[in-house]
């Protein structure tokens, strides 16, 4: 049995967005279901858009993104002649495209897109992960491109607060909350308390969802049966730390929040040892992606590795 969590309010926030014709920003930390969301949405949105959906993420040139948009597009507009046909007249005229420069790029995205404005049908092109972008070269410029047409939106979802320079209405996901998952347990204590512990990250709540109802566990035996089953990828990253940065991320994953990670009660707690050692600790931590700081303090991104550091250590 696979447990799912209908958040039909948020799709038809975006339905109704998309409908009126805005570009959209999707707003969520990681894990809380953007991807989702997206699929769902593009369900919702058969027979009144055309959607084509990708990640950004991994790719790190303008011209392996474009590449993978033409992809796509050939993919999912075989479906719809008028289009196919006007999309494969497109490419042969355009046979050897010129990807050899920004400008160029940029230049044949703006032809292509001519080319679907010109056509009697509505486009939502999705691009996941907008936020992961690896590329030294400006994304947002050519997304930008896409946005113009006007019969084309674009809907992008990242998993923070990025300066893309576009006109893009944000929508934020907001939490899980127990009415989301009451109907899969016994009482809505229950249900609290299994998303205090995940943080309302969907996956994770899923996952544990799963395995508790599907093999009648107690929370507590849930949690075993999950930490258990992530234990062996979770283990190898401590090879890859020094012994100072592994004690650090269990102290942070131990408060959860640290605002201040040089005080003298800090270091002693966790026996951390100086102040200038632990900024060097945590500046190498914060590149990995690992942790990161907000206006509250230090934190772990993914609240699944902090909930098995916590476990790992407390057994």
């Amino acid at each position: 049995m696979s447990l799912t969590i209908a958040r039909t309010q948020e799709i038809s926030n975006l339905y109704d967005a998309v409908l009126t014709r805005e570009n959209l920003l999707l707003l969520a930390p990681s894990g809380m279901g953007k991807t989702n969301l997206c699929k769902e949405l593009i369900e919702k949105l058969e027979g009144r858009r055309i959607c084509y959906y990708f990640s950004a993420r991994g790719y790190v040139s303008l011209a392996d993104f474009v590449q993978n948009f033409i992809q796509v597009l050939r993919e999912n507009s075989v479906r719809f002649p008028n289009v196919d046909y006007n999309l494969r007249r497109f490419f042969q005229e355009n046979i050897n495209p010129d990807f050899s420069t920004s400008a160029s790029t940029h230049q044949y995205l703006a032809d292509l897109t001519t080319c679907l404005e010109q056509m009697a049908k509505d486009f939502l092109v999705v691009v996941e992960d907008i936020d992961e972008w690896e590329g030294e070269e400006d994304l947002a410029s050519l997304i930008a491109v896409l946005s113009q047409s006007k019969n084309s939106q674009i809907l992008l979802s990242s998993g923070k607060d990025i300066a893309l320079n576009i006109a893009l209405q944000p929508h934020r996901i907001s939490p899980l909350n127990p009415s989301h998952i009451r109907p899969f347990l016994e009482n809505e204590d229950t249900a609290v308390q299994l998303l205090l512990f995940t943080k309302g990250h969907t996956g994770f709540t899923l996952e544990m969802l799963n395995k508790k109802v599907a093999l009648q566990h107690s929370l507590a035996a849930a949690t075993k049966e999950f930490m258990n089953q992530v234990h062996g990828a979770f283990s190898t990253f401590q090879k890859r730390f020094t012994s100072l940065q592994w004690r650090l991320l269990k102290a942070i994953a131990d408060e959860d929040i640290v605002a201040q990670p040089h005080s003298f009660d800090f270091l002693m707690k966790h026996r951390l040892g100086a102040a200038s050692s632990v900024e060097r600790a945590l500046k190498n931590l914060s590149e990995t992606d690992l942790i990161y700081k907000n206006e509250a303090g230090w934190q772990i991104r993914n609240v699944i590795f902090q909930r098995w550091l916590q476990w790992l250590y407390a057994a």
